[in-house]
């Protein structure tokens, strides 16, 4: 029964972290902030009660909202605004002032 859900052992954390996202939109922060620890950490005790918890949840016993806060899920976030800010604050512009040696047209190649 275990094995199933986890993959081949209790330590394939990776594929239980990524089921409860796909299946259950509930992210490995939400799950450490229910253990009080690293995922790293999760011991075969942990695993055993994710997977009855994850059992709950698909089997509609309980809702995701009785295990896990989901205000941990809205804090977070991907820092992707940041990385754009970055970037579009480090870009170097064009002056002004800057020559326009380029030609805007080309002519048109003869058909020889």
């Amino acid at each position: 029964m275990c094995s199933n859900f986890f993959g081949k052992s209790y330590r394939n954390q990776n594929g239980a972290l990524r089921s409860f996202k796909e299946q259950h939109r509930v992210t490995q922060e939400m799950i450490e902030a229910k253990f009080g620890y690293n995922a790293d950490s999760f011991t075969e005790y942990d695993y055993v009660e994710l997977i009855n918890i994850f059992n709950s949840l698909r089997d509609g016993v309980s809702m995701i909202e009785d295990w896990f806060n989901k205000e941990i899920a809205k804090n977070q976030s991907s820092g992707l605004g940041a990385d754009f800010q970055a970037q579009s604050d480090s870009k170097i512009g064009v002056k002004s002032d800057a020559p326009n040696d380029i030609p805007i047209e080309q002519p048109e190649l003869p058909l020889e």
